[in-house]
């Protein structure tokens, strides 16, 4: 995922960014894992 070398480079912002367009686009693709994935991904980076 980009959001995960965005995170490996410290630009938590672009990170978020990306994990945040990752969960709509699988929500909208019907891709529930996916989205969880990016939504845990997410609760993460905000701690």
């Amino acid at each position: 995922m980009l959001g995960q070398t965005y995170r490996n480079l410290d630009k938590i912002a672009e990170a978020i960014s990306s994990y945040r367009q990752a969960e709509k686009l699988y929500t909208e693709l019907g891709n529930d894992e996916w989205a969880q994935n990016s939504r845990d991904r997410l609760q993460a980076l905000r701690g």
